[in-house]
């Protein structure tokens, strides 16, 4: 069997303008998982990185703390089927359009208006859930973002590319996000859109999850890892 480890990015930029970035959290959290696998000696034949900012910095702090243990990448591919779904681009355009007569929409946007920031934080959150599962339900139309199914190709494409002509006992280790670590083990599960969608939201900022497979079959083995993590819970996030 070969192993298929796919990294979530460290903690990005949360409730700030520029979200696609990788915050010092997520630094920290990446390059201690780099050294828990260093330390470890568990091999690395190739990383696959995507193409967003937060996800090439998280691969590049997982390989400052790899390297602090001695350990190293045989091989990078860079590939841009491991691209999140662009969520916030969806948000931006169905939010006016829905915002007239979808009364939850109304009272979760009022809400963001008041109270103090934890409590902001959690409409925000309810928001976006909100509009996420009408927009994967196929409810609103947004032309301008690639719909769910067709996010959920472009991620078997890149997980077809990896399996590709690869021999037992390799491991390639995929530097990502969660959407993209929930549409992987959609597939092995055969799980449905908005179960993918769910999923998603509660894959921990540098947490691992592990996919074997063979010629004839592919198994979840590990999901949402971060025993890189139990010994520094103030770096354990979600958001």
């Amino acid at each position: 069997m070969a192993t298929l480890v796919f990294v979530r990015h460290g903690q990005a930029g949360t409730y700030e303008a520029e979200y696609d970035q990788l915050s010092a959290l997520g630094a920290r959290q990446m390059a201690a998982l780099g050294r828990y696998w260093g330390q470890r000696a568990r091999p690395v034949d190739r990383a696959f990185v995507g193409p967003l900012v937060r996800q090439r910095r998280s691969y590049e702090a997982f390989i400052e703390g790899l390297g602090e243990a001695g350990g190293s990448v045989e091989h990078r591919v860079d590939d841009e089927g491991l691209a999140e779904y662009d969520a916030l681009t969806m948000m931006d355009v169905a939010l006016p359009r829905i915002h007239a007569h979808d009364p939850v929409v109304q009272a979760e946007s009022a809400a963001i208006q008041v109270g103090d920031e934890p409590t902001r934080r959690r409409h925000m959150e309810r928001l976006f859930q909100h509009v996420s599962r009408r927009w994967v339900r196929g409810e609103l139309d947004v032309p301008e973002v690639t719909p769910f199914d067709g996010f959920r190709d472009q991620v078997d494409g890149a997980i077809d590319r990896m399996v590709e002509g690869r021999t037992n006992g390799e491991t390639t280790l995929v530097f990502t996000s969660g959407g993209v670590v929930a549409a992987a083990v959609g597939r092995v599960l055969g799980l449905t859109n908005e179960k993918v969608l769910e999923l998603s939201w509660i894959v921990r900022n540098a947490a691992f999850t592990e996919l074997i497979y063979g010629p004839s079959r592919m198994s979840l083995f590990a999901f949402n890892a971060i025993p890189h993590l139990d010994d520094a819970p103030e770096l354990v996030t979600l958001r």
